[in-house]
């Protein structure tokens, strides 16, 4: 993640956990915690096992 990434999610949280929501079984809250843990773009969440995910819910 670039610098410039970086400095924008912690400006604007809020518009960068949104993204996550792409999903249609991914609501506001489930977001915000995937955005809390690590996961900052709908690949990422992609690419992690279903096991993961359910762990960190």
């Amino acid at each position: 993640m670039s610098f410039f990434s970086q400095v924008n999610l912690r400006i604007k949280p809020r518009k960068a956990y949104i993204k996550l929501t792409k999903f249609p079984v991914i609501g506001k809250k489930n977001a915000q915690v995937f955005f809390y843990v690590g996961y900052r773009t709908p690949e990422q969440i992609l690419k992690a096992s279903d096991e993961t995910l359910l762990n960190i819910l």
